[in-house]
Order: C-alpha cells, then sequence, then structure tokens
C-alpha cells in the first residue's frame, strides 16, 4: 500500500522552505536544518551525552532520572 501523495496547491512550497530534521542516537543528539527544494543541508548540530547512553535497557523514567543526577552534578561541580 502506498502512501496518500496530495496534489494541488496544498504540495506547492516556497523556494527557500526549509526544514528541520532531528535524531537521537545511542550517544547523541542532531539537528539539521535542509531546504525542501533541493535537500541541501544548511547547517547541523550534534551534542554528544555526557554520562548517559541509550541502549536496549533503557527506559523513560530511567533516562530523565539520569539527567537529573547529571544535570545536579554539573552544576554542583560548578560552584566548587
Amino acid at each position: 500500500m502506498s502512501p496518500h501523495v496530495p496534489s494541488g496547491p496544498e504540495t506547492r512550497h516556497h523556494p527557500e522552505a526549509r526544514t528541520i530534521g532531528v535524531g537521537f542516537g545511542p550517544l547523541s543528539g542532531r539537528a539539521a536544518v535542509a531546504r525542501v527544494r533541493d535537500g541541501a543541508e544548511l547547517g547541523s548540530s550534534a551534542h554528544e551525552y555526557r554520562h548517559a547512553v541509550i541502549d536496549e535497557d533503557t527506559t523513560v523514567r530511567g533516562f530523565t532520572r539520569e539527567l537529573r543526577w547529571n544535570q545536579a552534578y554539573h552544576r554542583l561541580a560548578q560552584s566548587l
């Protein structure tokens, strides 16, 4: 089954339309901005997780807890 692809005025894009893509990997998160008409990447940024690793055992609750501990540690370390 193929997805429905609309045709008509709703499919027209501004010539300089852009889109944002965000990806989360096991060791980092990344965002990129691309121009719609030709797919050219206009910019990107990546953030490596300091101490948290996402793997098959990661739960939302556990990951959130680790991020909070990580944040508390770094705030404490900055104040020393």
